[in-house]
């Protein structure tokens, strides 16, 4: 404890709180004062005097912690559990046959349970068969040798306990078949001198032909299309050189040759039919004579019409025109309907025609005259609306002759929106 004060300072140690003076501690009269051993928590606190005056120190707490318990006595050991007694193998799963080809191996595994350590011993054989045993296999899995023919194996597993002995696995050996004879010598075709395009007027025929060397013989077949579209082969067309029947419209062939060693497409040919123009004359007079007659007006059964303008010539719908004539003509026919199934709106968008609708055509075989043609039409109350339609701006005439056909002329009017 450190103090200040006058003159000589006096100490007086006490046991309990501070100011507590019932517990003087006999002789502990100094600044500093050492308790004796302590067994349990105890206060202390100090009076300090001089000639004057006294005061009292704070309380100082002596905590004392409980002591370590005694070491405790460890329990006697347990003896030793008896050893468990071992259980005797079983198979879990079996080698699996297996089909391989001859000079083949083949790998077997067998899975099994039981006390270790476990035993093995590969056989040759059927199961239980121990007359032929395999050198050296005494473990889970055994690779056979290069084998000839099918063989069976199967395996012992055993221990202290006993044995058990898995399914046999036979390995079945094919034997490769023969090789295939080596293919005969020869040469695939080979496309010298591919068809040509060309251009034909309408109504005619084009003559296509092909080059193609390899070993002979050489098959042909013809096909519509282009080259390797095979959904439309033509009847009959199975030699070097194909004829095309009379032509309305544009068209393409191709042929594909064949022979045991292969085969190979021609490009694609495209014959572009274009009209006849030497009935133009004909075809003028009648636009002029339509004309007229819508400048005058006319009754059309019975239900009259105004004048309207004048149609203009379009190139496309006359190239529709003279094409449908003329494809008439030569195939002895009269229809709105091509007999390639094509209607006359179609014929119309095919020619190039790019005009606005409706699109409408009048046909008629028999007049050879461009004013018994339009006399005809005129005389036909729908044949006639079409004429005097002021819905109808432009239209085509064309003109088409064969003295082969039943009416020998043909005649065709297509009329478009703009």
């Amino acid at each position: 404890m450190t103090a200040t004060g006058s003159g000589t300072l006096n100490y007086q140690w006490y046991v309990g709180s501070s100011g507590a003076t019932s517990s003087p501690i006999q002789g502990a009269t100094a600044s500093t004062y050492t308790t004796p051993a302590l067994t349990a928590t105890t206060n202390y606190w100090v009076r300090i005097a001089d000639a004057t005056a006294s005061i009292d120190s704070v309380t100082a707490t002596i905590a004392v912690a409980p002591p370590d318990p005694p070491p405790s006595t460890p329990p006697p050991a347990l003896p030793p559990a008896p050893p468990a007694p071992a259980v005797a193998p079983t198979i879990t799963r079996d080698p699996e046959s297996r089909t391989i080809a001859s000079g083949e191996t083949a790998t077997l595994t067998v899975e099994a349970n039981g006390t270790t350590p476990l035993a093995y011993q590969w056989y040759v054989g059927q199961k239980g068969a121990t007359s032929s045993p395999v050198s050296g296999a005494t473990s889970t899995s055994f690779t056979t040798p290069a084998l000839t023919a099918t063989t069976s194996y199967w395996v012992r597993v055993s221990n202290s306990a006993g044995s058990a002995d898995s399914s046999a696995a036979t390995i079945t050996v094919t034997t490769p078949p023969p090789a295939p004879p080596p293919p005969p010598a020869g040469v695939a075709p080979a496309i010298a001198s591919h068809p040509q395009s060309q251009t034909i007027t309408a109504g005619q025929a084009a003559t296509l032909s092909v080059v193609a060397t390899g070993t002979a013989p050489l098959g042909y077949q013809w096909y519509v299309g282009s080259s390797g579209v095979t959904a439309a082969p033509v009847a009959a067309a199975t030699s070097a050189t194909f004829v095309t029947p009379s032509l309305s419209s544009t068209t393409s062939y191709w042929v594909r040759v064949t022979n045991t060693f292969g085969a190979v497409n021609s490009n694609a040919a495209i014959v572009t039919v274009v009209p006849d123009t030497s009935g133009a004359v004909l075809e003028d007079q009648v636009f002029t004579l339509i004309n007229q007659r819508r400048a005058a007006g006319a009754t059309c059964g019975g239900t009259p019409y105004p004048p309207v303008p004048a149609l203009t010539m379009n190139s496309s719908l006359r190239t529709a025109a003279r094409l449908h004539s003329q494809d008439m003509a030569a195939n002895n026919y009269f229809s709105h309907t091509s007999l390639d199934g094509r209607t006359f709106d179609q014929r119309i968008r095919n020619a190039g025609y790019t005009g606005s609708f409706p699109l409408a055509e009048n046909i008629a075989a028999g007049p050879s005259t461009a004013q018994g043609v339009v006399d005809g039409w005129m005389a036909s109350p729908g044949h006639c609306a079409n004429i005097m339609s002021p819905s109808f701006r432009a239209t085509g005439i064309g003109y088409g002759f064969s003295a082969a056909a039943a009416y020998r002329h043909y005649w065709t009017q297509t009329f478009g929106g703009s």
